[in-house]
């Protein structure tokens, strides 16, 4: 099996992208690239489409914001197992 294959996107009105992927990684990113052109293509006839850097900007920032909100309940999520995990070594101590 080969380490990476090659594949190629395009986003927006853009050239086409080549990339290097991760043979298991390619349904993942045409998704993510599918959601790209779909979400530009909505803010085209929105805002109007005089300014694809404005609305390619748009996009990025979304997609920042949402990756941002996912760390931040990854980390909130990795506190609350930690102290599930005390609370169960605290029980275990108590039972022997």
């Amino acid at each position: 099996m080969k380490d990476e294959q090659q594949i190629t996107i395009r986003i927006a009105d853009s050239k086409p992208m080549g990339l290097k992927i991760k043979p298991g990684d390619e349904e993942a990113i045409r998704t993510a690239e599918d959601n790209v052109n779909k979400l530009y293509e909505s803010w085209k006839k929105r805002f109007g489409d005089n300014d694809k850097n404005m609305i390619l900007a748009r996009i990025a920032f979304t997609f920042a914001k949402l990756y941002q909100l996912q760390i931040e309940k990854e980390a909130a999520l990795g506190v609350k197992v930690e102290q599930l995990e005390k609370r169960i070594d605290e029980l275990l101590q108590n039972i022997e």
